[in-house]
C-alpha cells in the first residue's frame, strides 16, 4: 500500500500542491491505484494459466511427433530391410544362373574333348 504521508510530501515538493492525507483526491487516486494493481495481478495469473496451458499443448505436440517420427522411422527401417531382401534374392538368382551356365559350358567343353 501507499504511504499516505510520503505521497502528500511528494506532491507537495513536485508540485506545489498541499493535500491533506484525508483528502478526497488522494483517497480516489490511492483507491484507483488499488483497483489498478489488483486488475494487474489479474491479468498476470492469466497470463501464467494460459502460458501453463500453452506449455501443456506443446508437451503433448512434441510427443506426438515423437512417436509419428518413432513409426515413420520403423517403417523406413522395414521398407529398407525388404528392398534388401529383394535385391540379395534378385542377385542371388543371377548368380545361381551364371554358374549354371558355366557348368553347363565346362560339361560340353569336357564332352568335346574328353
Amino acid at each position: 500500500m501507499i504511504d499516505r504521508n510520503a505521497l502528500v510530501s511528494d506532491l507537495a515538493k513536485a508540485y506545489g500542491v498541499r493535500v491533506d492525507v484525508d483528502d478526497p483526491i488522494l483517497v480516489a487516486a490511492l483507491l484507483n491505484r488499488r483497483l489498478l494493481d489488483e486488475a494487474i495481478a489479474a491479468m498476470e495469473a492469466a497470463v501464467r494459466a494460459s502460458a501453463d496451458r500453452m506449455t501443456a499443448a506443446s508437451v503433448q505436440q512434441t510427443d506426438a511427433a515423437r512417436q509419428t517420427a518413432g513409426l515413420l522411422i520403423t517403417q523406413a527401417g522395414e521398407w529398407s530391410a525388404d528392398r534388401l531382401r529383394l535385391a540379395a534374392r534378385d542377385v542371388s538368382a543371377s548368380m545361381i544362373n551364371e554358374v549354371r551356365a558355366m557348368i553347363g559350358d565346362c560339361l560340353t567343353f569336357v564332352g568335346r574333348n574328353g
